[in-house]
Parts: structure tokens; sequence; C-alpha cells
């Protein structure tokens, strides 16, 4: 059966079969960015979303009562896979942007602003990675290019103004309890050519702290590393001292400003 969907993360081939068009436009709209692979493809995976299931290999992996549920959970399943293969790996909950030849990697907890300052980043010339799954082999860093999201709303909520200009249409679901929701993305394309990986003491590590007046500082790299393994999606299984040698703290509440911050950070590292 012909895949409807062929994206790449890491060394993982997912081939989707996905006869729903709404589920598939979803599932389009996010792994826009990974269409490409970053790296040499060691194996692959076949999903296969059916009207109340969805199946991996084969083998169903999940079933739901009401078909408007499948991208969610579609999307979890992939999640779960993803995490599971990788298990070899350190894959970090924080973002991945790169400029030239400098290379930013933003961590801090759920609402630290990871997604809001990498969509800024991009309208500010940045490449993007991720804004979500950052990963190393203990040699090298990579992101999962997946689209900006941001969290889900009822339909008919008055969104933020940032983001007015985020994609509504695609990632639209019916929640059991809150019923019918879409969640805002900012879809990324395929980087084109070859992507460089940086190695890891090439990388800035910025710890972000939202809802603060906006201030860069050094941090030492015994914190930093505190919040890098606090950002682990599962034990860290490579040493990342070389990610803390060159560690800020990133406090801010705007987002211009905060930009504005960085940019002069990569100025100057790239200056040294």
């Amino acid at each position: 059966m012909n895949p409807d969907l062929t994206f790449f993360l890491s060394h993982v081939r997912f081939d989707l079969v996905c006869p729903n068009p709404s589920v598939l436009r979803g599932l389009c709209a996010i792994w826009k960015g990974a269409l490409k692979p970053q790296m040499p493809t060691e194996c692959h995976v076949e999903f296969e979303v059916r009207p109340y299931q969805v199946l991996c290999d084969g083998k169903v992996v999940d079933e739901v009562e009401d078909s408007r549920q499948l991208l969610p959970r579609t999307e979890l399943a992939i999640y779960n896979f993803f995490l599971e293969t990788h298990r070899h790996l350190t894959v970090m909950h924080a973002a991945l942007l790169q400029h030239g030849e400098q290379t930013l990697l933003l961590a801090g907890p759920s609402g630290s602003g990871k997604s809001s300052l990498s969509m800024a980043a991009v309208s500010a010339g940045w490449q993007y990675r991720t804004d979500e799954l950052s990963v190393t082999d203990g040699k090298r860093l990579w992101g999962i290019p997946r689209a900006i999201q941001f969290d889900a709303t009822c339909i008919g909520d008055t969104q933020p103004g940032f983001l007015e200009t985020t994609d509504s249409e695609s990632y639209r679901f019916r929640h059991p309890v809150y019923g019918a929701m879409y969640q805002p993305l900012v879809t990324v394309s395929a980087p084109k050519g070859q992507i460089e990986l940086p190695r890891l003491e090439e990388v800035s590590t910025i710890i972000l702290r939202s809802g603060r007046k906006e201030t860069l500082e050094p941090l030492d790299g015994i914190n930093a590393l505190k919040h890098l393994h606090r950002a682990c999606f599962l034990l860290p299984q490579h040493d990342l001292g070389a990610l803390v040698g060159d560690a800020w703290r990133l406090d801010w509440s705007d987002t211009g400003a905060a930009i504005r911050l960085i940019q002069q950070l990569s100025t100057e590292v790239s200056c040294r």
C-alpha cells in the first residue's frame, strides 16, 4: 500500500496511510518540515489511520470512539514511537535555532516561551530546527522539525494577538471533555540542502524564564546542566557537559526585546 505521507524523524522513516482527509491535512501541516532526512535512515515504520483505529506496523496501538479524535491520537502514537526508538539517544524538551554558524538551544519548563521565541526568531531570519524535541548522540545535536505548535484552544474562543497569523484550520479535533478544538500551528518547510549538525561544544545554551524584565546573563555550568537534565524526556544517555560551556539565563516578557538580546548574543559569539 502506497503511503499518503512519508516523513523522517532522525534515523526513522515514517510511512503513513491515512484515507481521512482532515487527519491527513493536519499531519501534513505538522510534519512538512520533516519531508527530507537529516541523516541516513536506519529503520522505517508504517502507520495506518482507520476510521476508529491507529495501527503501527499492522498492530492496533489506539482506538477512539469519535473519529474526530483521530488526529491528536495519531500524533500521540507517533510521539510515543519516536521516544521508544530514541531510547539510545538523549532527547530534550528544548528548541533549537541556527543563524549562520551560531546554534542556540533554548530550554525551560512548559510555558517559558520556547514556541513563542522560536516563531519570533524565524521571523527575524533564524533557521528553525525544532521548538520541542532536540536530540543528541553525545557528539552532535539536531532537532525534530515539526510545526511550531501552541496550546489547543476551544473553537470560538479569542486567541492571543500574536497567534493571529498561525494556521488554525489544519489541526482541528474534538476533545472528549472540551468539545471542538483547534491547535494553532506555524508550519515550517523542509530545509534546503544538507543540514550540518553542530557539535555540542559549538552550541550556546539558553535557559528561559518568562514573565520578567528582559535580561541575558551568564549561567554557571552546574545550574545549566541541572536544567538540561530536567528537560530530558528519559534518562540522559550522554554527558551533556559540553552543552554548558557557553550557557545563559534569559528572563523575558516581551518577545521583540528577547529576540534582540538573542541576536546580540549571536553577534558577540561570532566575533570571538
